[in-house]
């Protein structure tokens, strides 16, 4: 998944994620969450990636959306 990621392949990447990240009961979801909000940012899609930060909910989460300047 990480190697189709850094190769530029988002296609791949987000059907792998879908297969085997993407349930919301996966203990795995926080992960996914922030791996799918790197693929919104890396194709410069910043409102997905701003809506998913605010749904997660999480201190880190909160930093993220600082960090990017979607929150003070």
């Amino acid at each position: 998944m990480v190697a189709n990621y850094d190769r530029g392949n988002f296609s791949e990447a987000e059907r792998l994620i879908k297969e085997h990240g993407g349930n919301p009961e996966d203990p795995y979801r926080i992960s996914y969450l922030r791996f799918q909000t790197e693929i919104y940012l890396k194709k410069g899609m910043a409102e997905p990636a701003r809506a998913i930060l605010e749904s997660m909910d999480t201190p880190q989460a909160r930093a993220d959306l600082i960090r990017l300047g979607f929150a003070n």
